[in-house]
């Protein structure tokens, strides 16, 4: 094996690694905040997070310009509503179902991108859009039956989820040629911020009892923090450098069939025919919109060779 070779494929492993590991923290974050205050749960995932990343790479981030702050502020704020948004999502439906409608992000981002960046979506954005959207109305008649079960707090607050995480994407984007570690710093800190101010007002009041960690619930947060966020974002940063484009948006897609799988395998999520389609349906959006698959122009050539 050369050298090239043996570099993509420590680029794929760090990137199937931090999947996988994404996959898993949809069902450890729902155990988690069944039983601790959800802000406080992820202002403390975060707050760790940022001080740990900060030892890591405090050398790069003290050197931060104004560029890269204002970028990852910015970045943050979005990332910090997306997993407020998210996480009160997770308590009203299930892991599997917050994992796919939360990578509906890669198909909204661009049309942010549009109206943020003025550049227009190509064929593909919009085929994947309307794809993804006929998987949401199979999710939302996923109970069995045929009621509709899609609910304002569950799917409509992960939907919300994927929209900050678009921003979040545009804003990445926008600010692309800063510094990746200031970038992800500031938006660690910004995130903490924002949650542990809202689990200040809203959960402290309720006593400080509610902060009390027993060892298995510590042990969960430890593991969404130096696993899903640090050796994560680590991980990704490492394994794009590593990795082609193609062959990692193929393997970064995959973290909502892991989330799905782990609910399946951990009895979170109730297996059905709507269900199964409906997450196979979103997949295929997002690797449409990833691979930048054009379904129309394909389709379009085949008639000229005819």
């Amino acid at each position: 094996m050369n050298e090239k070779n043996k570099q993509n494929l420590i680029g794929q492993v760090l990137l199937f690694s931090a999947t996988i590991i994404w996959g898993t923290s949809f069902v450890v974050l729902a155990d988690t905040i069944a039983e601790v205050p959800k802000f406080y749960v992820i202002g403390l995932r975060f707050l760790s997070s940022a001080l740990i990343f900060f030892v890591i790479f405090h050398k790069r981030i003290l050197k931060m310009n104004k560029r890269t702050l204002i970028g990852g502020l910015f970045a943050g704020i979005s990332l910090a509503l997306a997993y407020t948004t998210q996480t009160i999502g997770l308590e009203h439906t299930t892991p599997g179902k917050n994992a796919f409608l939360t990578s509906l992000y890669c198909v909204l981002a661009p049309f942010l991108v549009w109206i943020m960046l003025k550049e227009k979506p190509k064929s593909y954005n919009i085929i994947a859009l309307c794809t993804c959207i006929i998987g949401v109305g199979f999710i939302s008649f996923s109970g069995g039956e045929a009621i509709l079960t899609f609910t304002f707090l569950g799917e409509g607050m992960t939907l919300f989820s994927a929209v900050f995480f678009a921003f979040q994407l545009v804003y990445l984007e926008k600010y692309s040629d800063c510094d990746t570690a200031s970038m992800v710093f500031v938006q660690l800190l910004t995130t903490a911020v924002f949650v542990c101010l809202l689990s200040l007002t809203t959960e402290l009041p309720k006593g400080i009892d509610v902060y009390r960690l027993n060892l298995n619930q510590g042990l969960k947060i430890l593991y969404l923090t130096v696993f899903a966020t640090i050796y994560a974002q680590i991980a990704l940063i490492k394994g794009q450098k590593k990795t082609n484009p193609s062959e990692a948006a193929i393997i970064l897609s995959l973290e909502a069939v892991f989330g799905a799988l782990f609910s399946i395998l951990f009895g979170k999520e109730k297996v059905t025919v709507p269900l199964i389609v409906g997450f196979t349906i979103i997949f295929l959006s997002v690797l449409m919109s990833e691979l930048k698959i054009d379904l129309i122009g394909l389709i379009g050539k085949k008639k000229k060779t005819e």
